[in-house]
């Protein structure tokens, strides 16, 4: 029998006579037929196991999509924006960075590593700090090729950018170049860097032309003068705008040139972030400060 190559549902005329009575062959064909149920079950139950397991990491992955929205959230409301209490932790953090150098010289590792620990705090709750932080993370994570994590640190980016006032402007501004008149600019910011350039100009800087550029980086900014330290003259010359508070002050420079654009230069030179949509830049050499307001681009 085991030599006849049963074939289940082939008739005896088919298979040359191999000598199976059709009882014989109605219980094969019923215990085949069972096995291929119980088979076509355990198929559609491991089917339905996949089914579900993809659906619990599909739910997996929107729990932990949760949480990283909530902590990235957390973070951001950890952020200081008030500029007295930016002042203030600027100052700390310029002291526990004294304090980190000084513990590792004299080999004090433990108040090294508290020091390390305690300007890590500070950072993540400056938001320019933050920032920079974060652009690191998201080179290093291109690098990689990681592309999620840079989509996430993107997003979080683009949140710390809107309390950071020097990257809310963006946009056209315009402002009295002395004998020039009016003339108007458009500010952008890549990387660290803030450039303006001119929509309008005159004899000296033409239109298309940087009028000037700045460094809004950590390293850019300008702490203002402490009491009793030497008369800052920008400082005295700001005075003049009482209802105004300076929000922040950077290093930058300014590109003056001859007639006919001839000659071009550039000359060190301040921005001031005031409150509201104004700002101002010095050209330090020329001892000249021109302000600027938000044009509206309607």
């Amino acid at each position: 029998m085991a030599s006849c190559g049963f074939v289940v549902g082939a008739s005896l005329s088919q298979r040359g006579g191999c000598g199976v009575s059709s009882s014989v062959n109605g219980q094969k064909l019923s215990t085949v037929q069972s096995v291929n149920r119980k088979r076509c079950m355990l198929r559609m139950g491991r089917e339905q196991s996949s089914v579900n397991q993809t659906s619990t990491e599909n739910s997996d992955e929107i729990i932990v999509f949760d949480e990283e929205i909530a902590a990235r959230m957390g973070r951001i409301a950890r952020l200081t924006v008030d500029s007295d209490e930016l002042r203030e932790l600027r100052m700390t953090y310029k002291l526990v960075s004294a304090q980190l150098n000084r513990a590792i010289e004299e080999e004090r590792y433990m108040d090294a590593a508290r020091a390390r620990d305690r300007l890590a705090e500070l950072r993540a709750r400056d938001p320019l700090m933050r920032h920079e932080d974060l652009s690191a993370q998201l080179k290093s994570a291109l690098q990689a090729e990681n592309y999620r994590l840079c989509a996430s640190l993107r997003d979080e980016i683009r949140e710390v950018q809107v309390r950071l006032p020097q990257y809310m402007l963006q946009g056209k501004w315009g402002g009295v170049y002395g004998a020039s008149g009016v003339q108007h600019i458009e500010i952008r910011v890549e990387d660290s860097e803030l450039i303006a350039e001119k929509i309008t100009g005159d004899s000296n800087v033409p239109a298309g032309q940087l009028t000037f550029k700045a460094d809004v980086s950590f390293d850019g900014m300008i702490e203002p003068p402490k009491a009793g330290s030497k008369p800052d003259p920008i400082a005295t010359a700001l005075s003049q705008f009482a209802n105004l508070k300076v929000k922040q002050r950077f290093m930058g420079s300014g590109q003056v040139a001859n007639p006919g654009f001839t000659r071009p230069h550039w000359v060190p030179g301040e921005l001031i972030v005031f409150e509201e949509d104004v700002i101002a830049f010095v050209w330090k050499s020329l001892s000249f400060m021109v302000v600027f307001e938000r044009v509206d681009e309607q």
